[in-house]
């Protein structure tokens, strides 16, 4: 599996697909801003919350639709 990996990998090389190295990217990533984005993983985190939730508390066989 390493093997396919240093192929694709080289293969990408080869091609001209790899990324190049952009200076300043650590000063780029490293902004935080509380945006719509965080909102909607806010939104999204609390309804998974609520379905894992609900699921839990019906019993297994409930949940059985195989009759």
């Amino acid at each position: 599996m390493a093997g396919a990996a240093l192929l694709v990998s080289l293969g990408f090389l080869l091609l001209g697909l790899t990324p190049m190295a952009v200076p300043g990217i650590r000063a780029a990533m490293t902004d935080f801003s509380i945006d719509y984005s965080f909102w909607l993983d806010c939104v999204a985190i609390l309804l998974a919350g609520w379905l894992f939730v609900l699921a839990r508390q019906q019993p297994a066989s409930e949940r059985d639709h195989s009759q």
